[in-house]
């Protein structure tokens, strides 16, 4: 063992645990429903609202919500390794789980909520202060709650199973709350004229996702409680700062977590670029109303039904690397293409029935195509668990979770940032009505979008190539720790 502490190699559970059946893994799934209200919320409106409804410019926006996730990410790492080493007699990770529901939901109310009349220095203070606090406590209930699907269970192929699980209930309850807030809280009527740039809607969006994120986590950790008595227990042990160091060295050294960390951070910058623009994307550049949008996300929630299932199955036949490597490549060429199309002067004309058709297709396929391809990293992932035991003696999901959120989220955050700073350079005006925007600037927009997320893409694919833990070795692994066991 190497790069860690002097200290008693980690407990097992007090008893073999029972193979995880089919309940507990939609319960323990059902609080991702959290974290997909989260997301949609905070890539799909957040840069749209404090831009083009509250008034503040798209830079700064972009520069806040990127030194939010650096923060976050910092936490992560702390997160991870209290998680790991919590001895209490509700386990290591349910502690935070509990903790962490009321004032989450709360903190993603008040975003939406910010104070009338103030300046836009303090909006901005506000903003920060709320989108921090939402990731800080979303850290307390992710990273533990990740930490627990190795823990659930060690079989290869089940953990796949799990985290489809887990990334289709995040997805129904990111797009079936963005699918509600198209159809009804910001649809146009005589109430609210201005749809999605009316501030009225988003206060009722806030207050419905706060409830739903509260209950799915309360979910999450009722509905696994009952397993904590076959959960790994924490090693009891004291720390000094130089022992802390170096646990994270020999649990962070794995190079397998290396490899997939470098495929994550440029899948990231990308996501945060996608996420940031897409609003703009589908309101001025393709003109699309609320009721589209609607369409667009029933597109992307049909295609996650059709992923859950194929990404374990693919997984299964050609291998976890091969099938998000598959996925990613398609991914970015599906996306990419209607907005290189319309550049050429190809697609039909904003407002017709041909041109939603073709946007409902790109959607269905490009979300079914990253689904499977992160199901399959996220699973992937799991498996370094084993990989870092062998070598450290010490299970440190928690540790290995954070590390990668914190990585991913600094990522995201300079994706997101560089979104903003594409807004900014395209000369985007602020408060731009669907219709009003000039096509060069909406082509400026475009050119810079394409080439970013093509060499993003590339360089996060390439990656993949070079993570070497099959199956077989995962197996190894498994069957090494329980010779140590048993000696």
């Amino acid at each position: 063992m190497d790069g860690g502490l002097k200290a008693e190699i980690e407990p097992a559970a007090a008893t073999e645990s029972p193979r995880l059946d089919r309940k507990t893994m939609f319960l323990y799934a059902t609080g991702s429903i959290s974290n997909g209200i989260k997301l949609r919320g905070m890539s799909g409106f957040l840069m749209l609202f404090y831009n083009q409804v509250v008034g503040l410019p798209a830079a700064w926006v972009g520069a806040a919500l990127m030194v939010a996730l650096i923060l976050d990410g910092i936490i992560d790492p702390a997160v991870g390794l209290m998680s790991d080493n919590t001895p209490t007699r509700w386990g290591r990770r349910h502690p935070y789980m509990y903790a962490s529901a009321l004032p989450y939901a709360l903190a993603f109310y008040l975003i939406w909520n910010p104070p009338l009349g103030w300046s836009n220095e303090l909006l901005l203070v506000y903003m920060a202060a709320t989108v921090i606090s939402v990731r800080v406590f979303d850290s307390l209930f992710e990273v533990p709650v990740s930490a627990l699907i190795p823990e659930l269970t060690s079989d290869y192929h089940q953990r796949t199973e799990l985290v489809s699980y887990r990334y289709l209930m995040g997805i129904l309850g990111g797009m079936l709350m963005s699918l509600y807030a198209y159809k009804v809280i910001f649809k146009k009527d005589a109430d609210n004229p201005e749809g999605l740039l009316g501030v009225a809607g988003y206060h009722t969006y806030g207050l419905i996702s706060a409830i739903a994120i509260f209950v799915a986590i309360m979910i999450a950790a009722l509905g696994t409680h009952h397993r904590i008595k076959w959960l790994h227990r924490a090693p009891k042990r004291k720390f000094n700062l130089r022992e802390v160091f170096g646990e994270v060295l020999g649990t962070l050294s794995t190079r397998e977590l290396w490899v997939l960390t470098a495929a994550g951070i440029f899948a990231a910058v990308a996501s945060g670029v996608a996420e940031g623009l897409s609003m703009y994307f589908n309101v001025y550049f393709w003109e699309l109303d609320p009721s589209q949008l609607a369409i667009l996300v029933m597109a992307g929630l049909s295609a996650a039904l059709v992923a859950i299932p194929a990404a374990p199955f693919l997984c299964r036949r050609v291998g976890k690397r091969a099938t998000a490597g598959f996925g990613l490549s398609l991914a970015f060429i599906v996306a990419l293409t209607p907005v290189a199309l319309r550049l050429m002067g190809v697609m039909p004309p904003n407002g017709s029935k041909a041109l939603l058709y073709i946007l409902i297709v790109e959607v269905f396929i490009h979300a079914a195509l990253v689904l499977i391809a992160n199901i399959a990293v996220t699973s992937m992932f799991t498996d370094l668990t084993e990989a870092s035991q062998v070598r450290t003696g010490r299970r440190s999901e928690g540790l290995l979770v954070s590390a990668d959120n914190f990585l991913k989220k600094v990522s995201n955050g300079a994706g997101l940032f560089v979104s903003g700073a594409i807004i900014t350079l395209v000369a985007f005006p602020a408060k731009a009505k669907p219709g009003a925007v000039d096509q060069e600037t909406l082509n400026a927009l475009a050119l810079v979008y394409i080439p970013t997320l093509v060499v993003l893409y590339v360089l996060s694919v390439a990656s993949l190539s070079f993570y070497k833990l099959t199956q077989q070795a995962h197996e190894q692994n498994l069957e090494t720790i329980r010779q140590r066991g048993a000696a």
